[in-house]
């Protein structure tokens, strides 16, 4: 199961005809969130959510080297 949701994830990413396409469309949920942050707790709310179990492999790719 986690070999088919990381292939999933590749070729998402892999799609860059529809990314070009979408342009930063698809990413302004995630800059209205952005905009939204007016206080510090605000900014601990935000970062939290990079947390969560999907995001730890992105946050280790520095380390890959």
């Amino acid at each position: 199961m986690q070999n088919k949701k990381l292939a999933i994830s590749f070729f998402t990413g892999m799609d860059s005809a529809t990314i070009n396409k979408n342009g930063l469309h698809d990413l302004k949920p995630e800059f209205n969130k952005i905009d939204s942050i007016t206080d510090l707790n605000g900014v601990i709310q935000n970062a939290a959510i990079y947390t969560q179990p999907l995001a730890p492999h992105f946050w280790n790719l520095r380390r890959a080297g």
